[in-house]
């Protein structure tokens, strides 16, 4: 490159930084010479940005979900629990399938479950336990009502008063019906040490896993509340279905 040329250059990017200074100066922005160099090289998107930008995407094709998670959960796990029938364990009931499926993210500290869905003949077919967040769509079964209606009504009827400002009913960018909440309704007065813990109930329509349930319960050890609402909320906006999974 000639002396020539490399004058003029630097006098086109001399002109480029005193034309940008003047005119943030002109729209009324306080900002110093430094200040501008330093936001004009520094002007990309963060780590953060990048890693999250190149999130995989896990199908899971028992339930029929595919959704991206951030890369440091590893290769996703799952697990199946199964109906038992007169004392016998099975994995299906009339042709369909008969069972409860956990998915855990293996990398990360206690390999915590974070989705969970049964199946239609689940709920009258569970061996005895304690209730927990992922049996949340038994209760519409219970009470002899549709997933769907069952979601649609949850902010009124399933959530209490302390939690109505903060249940809301929405559908993600794929289509995808949710309604994300803090309140488990089988533990209404749990306490949280004022942690929040969010749950997000999943309307998968004409599918034997028609209700999915997404919670934040397990991961609250490992982030701070603010990042992993947003980690959660990401991964619902990402959710779509495969469609080999319906009826």
């Amino acid at each position: 490159m000639t002396k020539t040329v490399k004058t003029s250059l630097l006098v086109i990017i001399a002109g480029l930084l005193i034309g940008g200074i003047l005119f943030m100066q002109r729209s009324g922005k306080n900002l110093d010479p430094i200040s501008f160099i330093y936001n004009l090289a520094s002007n990309k998107n963060s780590p953060e940005d990048n890693k999250e930008s190149v999130w995989p995407r896990y199908n899971q094709r028992t339930i029929g979900i595919s959704f991206q998670h951030p890369r440091e959960w590893g290769s996703l796990r799952f697990s199946i629990e199964p109906c038992v029938i007169e004392g016998v364990s099975t994995g299906a009931l009339q042709d369909e399938p008969c069972m409860h499926v956990f998915l855990m993210a293996p990398d990360l500290e206690g390999q915590p479950l974070f989705m969970v869905s049964q199946s239609t003949h689940f709920a009258d077919n569970m061996r005895e336990r304690d209730p927990y967040f992922g049996d949340i769509f038994s209760l519409a079964q219970k009470e002899d009502s549709s997933v769907l209606e069952f979601m649609e009504n949850y902010c009124t009827e399933q959530a209490p008063l302390y939690d109505a400002q903060n249940c809301i009913r929405a559908v993600n960018p794929n289509g995808v019906r949710y309604v994300k909440t803090l309140q488990n309704p089988f533990y209404p007065n749990e306490r949280t040490e004022g942690k929040k813990i969010f749950y997000y109930l999943i309307h998968q329509p004409d599918s034997h896993f028609e209700g999915i349930v997404m919670s934040s319960q397990l991961l609250m050890p490992l982030y701070n509340p603010e990042n992993l609402e947003n980690v959660m909320d990401k991964i619902m906006a990402s959710v779509t279905f495969l469609e080999s999974n319906s009826q």
